[in-house]
């Protein structure tokens, strides 16, 4: 984890570690909405793009962005999975809703570790990735 020392985005008149929490309850509210699952996506790939100077912010946004492809790859294989296995989509019902409330959870975890302590906690395998992308 590497903290940070409090400071603004470049780009808005907001704290960056405001920002982050607004982005992390963005991507855990909107996620699977049917209607604004788009925001989850557009909101900080938008943000990763304005930020000028802030690698703090950055790390974050691209964070999102690399748990957002996560997530989309695991519903895809529990959506691959239900053909075969018609006769347990209980069970995959199941493993969903158990893998959305995680993810949920693990959003408003990170957001509020970066809202608390102006730090980068970095997801197992997603957060090296992302490090090295902004070079943090």
């Amino acid at each position: 984890m590497k903290k940070y020392s409090p400071h603004q985005a470049s780009f808005c008149a907001l704290d960056a570690n405001v920002l982050c929490l607004i982005m992390y309850l963005v991507a855990a509210i909107f996620r699977n909405s049917n209607n604004y699952s788009l925001l989850a996506w557009v909101v900080p790939v938008i943000i990763l793009f304005v930020e000028k100077d802030s690698s703090f912010i950055k790390f974050h946004a691209a964070q999102i962005l690399g748990l957002q492809v996560f997530w989309f790859i695991v519903g895809l294989v529990l959506g691959i999975l239900a053909i075969p296995l018609i006769f347990f989509v209980g069970l995959l019902i199941l493993i969903g809703y158990v893998i959305y409330f995680a993810s949920i959870g693990l959003y408003l975890y990170l957001g509020y570790i970066a809202y608390t302590s102006y730090s980068t906690y970095q997801v197992p395998v997603i957060g090296k990735f992302v490090s090295e992308l902004v070079k943090e």
